[in-house]
């Protein structure tokens, strides 16, 4: 180990989370088994955002030098009704999940119907535990996985996730670095700290620190590990005893009868192949892609899946295609083409090399602002009839002969109300651009976060963090299970729904609480009530009468949380459900 990695894992071991190092000595997860078995769940969208293909690559290229010791399953495109099914079958040590996340602690999955479906991490914690204790590592390579992981690890012991957004090269990097160490007899512990090493190394150090490990109390992550080489030697000597004198001689003869009488036992075997393709448009730009690729022969018709690449790899090609005749075709959301008329002779163990032009151009990406992608509008090229719709931070532009860079400018319907000032981009790549929205500058600040000290300053604090539209305060005032109920129309929603709906309708101007009156019905739990009033950005007014908000406050430690909040009561009574709320 060079000493640029030494250094590097000397900070790392300085930064590794609490979560990581406060283990109880003596209790310990079961040990790895004799053979490791990693389930690789891979979700895209289908615009190809994430590298996926590559990092399924990479993982699998890394365990290929201890095959003896790791089982390698791959599920591509998961599918969210599928998840339950393929976790029990394949009762795997490690689960990796290769996909997005979001910021309200979610992760996605394919619905089955070519939408994406959000499955909560406490939902994904208790189907690992109802499935049985045999995961013991789960790995989040996801966006905003850092409280997903840490509450799957009460189910596993173990748990990788990132506290923000990570590039494609520095997830890739991670995930080869992690599972090399793993194989090379290092500790759970050891390997997260070479692979947060190893981001730094290829000089992504802004993304060093994203993956974090979590651990369930009374679990030390530093004593995981593969039995190290040595401590097998004598059992492996009596099994090359075995090999030698019985099985070497027993394979040797049958090799013999099958050459002499059976030569297509040879050609059954296989090896991989690939199809290296450069997509090219009219300015020859080179674009990735995903979607299915087909390599078609008169007998043998394999399909992939390629997610944002130019790579189309085939496992297993049976030796007896050498030199046959084949046919490249790829089915896409982006592109639809086909190999020339002439055909390519397959090699296995080669790759050939086409060059195929797109019918249709499609420009794509993702659309950001505030920390959250933005859930709709339009986008458009500049001088050009070319738009395509936002749809769940997504976009794609349908035109063809685009000449990168493009000018592109971004449609927010006016009824979300968001003060964006930046809307303007300069594209430089054809797939895998990230815009992100600028907010105008704000003349006021919003109130730091803070830790109400009576029921009279938590509940004037929901208003100025309303008024500042800082939604991550907000949420915070309020206990975990909490809800919001709309007496008016009787439905309740989290606090995150609730004020997210609420923002994307009008921002508030001014906004204050009145009138506030509170009753004590135990030790630690209010009921109060009060009336509300403000101003919106559109000009108008609102001012509620007397006790039209319930709430029901709970003193926790020092401050004060909302355990659950009724509006437009005015004239109501406190229900049991309120009072019981949790």
């Amino acid at each position: 180990m060079n000493t640029e990695i030494e250094r590097d894992l000397e900070l790392v071991d300085r930064h590794m989370p609490p979560d990581a190092s406060s283990v109880v000595p003596g209790f310990d997860v079961s040990p790895w088994p004799d053979r490791i078995k990693i389930l690789f769940i891979a979700v895209n969208d289908g615009t190809g955002q994430l590298a996926l293909d590559e990092e399924h690559r990479a993982i699998r290229k890394t365990l290929a030098r201890r095959r003896d010791r790791f089982e390698f399953e791959p599920l591509l495109a998961a599918r969210v009704d599928e998840l339950g099914e393929e976790l029990r079958d394949h009762a795997p040590h490690i689960v990796h999940f290769a996909g997005h996340g979001t910021t309200a602690g979610e992760l996605l999955f394919n619905d089955g119907n070519g939408a994406l479906s959000r499955v909560s991490a406490d939902a994904f914690g208790s189907l690992l535990r109802a499935l049985g204790g045999n995961t013991r590592l789960v790995v989040l390579n996801a966006c905003f996985s850092r409280e997903q992981a840490r509450a799957v690890c009460d189910s596993t012991g173990l748990a990788i996730g990132m506290c923000r957004q990570i590039s494609d090269r520095a997830a890739i990097a991670f995930s080869r670095a992690l599972y090399g160490a793993i194989a090379d007899s290092r500790s759970v512990l050891e390997a997260v700290r070479i692979a947060q090493a190893e981001i730094k190394v290829i000089g992504a150090l802004g993304d060093a620190m994203v993956p974090e490990l979590f651990v369930r109390s009374g679990v030390d992550a530093s004593r995981l590990c593969l039995p190290r080489v040595a401590a097998r030697t004598q059992r492996r000597s009596l099994l090359w005893k075995l090999v030698r004198h019985i099985v070497v001689p027993s394979a040797l003869i049958a090799l013999l009868i099958m050459a002499a009488g059976a030569r297509w036992y040879r050609t059954a075997g296989g090896d991989d192949f690939a199809v290296k393709v450069k997509f090219v448009d009219e300015a020859r730009q080179p674009v990735k892609l995903s979607g299915n690729a087909r390599l078609e022969t008169e007998t043998y018709t394999p399909t992939v899946l390629v997610e944002s690449s130019d790579m189309a790899l085939f496992e297993q090609v049976p030796h007896r295609l050498n030199g046959s005749d084949a046919g490249f075709t790829v089915d896409s959301r982006a592109f639809r083409i086909a190999s020339p008329a002439r055909r390519y002779q397959l090699q296995a163990s080669g790759i050939i090399y086409l060059e195929l032009r797109a019918v249709v151009t499609v420009t794509s990406g993702t659309v950001s602002f505030a920390g959250e992608r933005l859930p709709g509008g339009r986008i458009s090229l500049a001088g050009r009839d070319c738009s395509g719709d936002i749809r769940n931070g997504y976009f794609e532009i349908p035109c063809a002969d685009v000449k990168l860079p493009v000018k592109v400018q971004v449609h927010e319907p006016d009824s979300y109300g968001r003060r964006i000032c930046t809307r303007e981009f300069v594209l430089q790549e054809q797939t895998s651009n990230e815009l992100v929205l600028g907010a105008c500058p704000s003349s006021t600040p919003p109130p730091p976060p803070s830790c109400p000290r009576s029921p009279e300053e938590l509940i004037r604090s929901e208003a100025a963090f309303a008024q500042h539209q800082d939604l991550g305060s907000l949420v915070a005032l309020f206990a975990p299970g909490a809800t919001i109920r709309d007496v008016l129309n009787d439905t309740r929603q989290p606090p995150r729904e609730r004020y997210r709906a609420e923002f994307a309708r009008h921002r508030f101007l001014t906004a204050s609480h009145a009138d506030i009156q509170c009753e004590a019905t135990g030790p630690r739990i209010l009921l109060c009530t009060s009336s509300s009033a403000g101003t919106f950005d559109d000009g108008h007014g609102y001012s509620n009468p007397p006790r039209s908000d319930h709430w029901v406050v709970e003193r926790q430690g020092t401050c004060w949380r909302i355990r659950s909040l009724a509006i437009n009561a005015a004239g109501k009574s406190f229900n049991q459900a309120e009072e019981t709320a949790p």
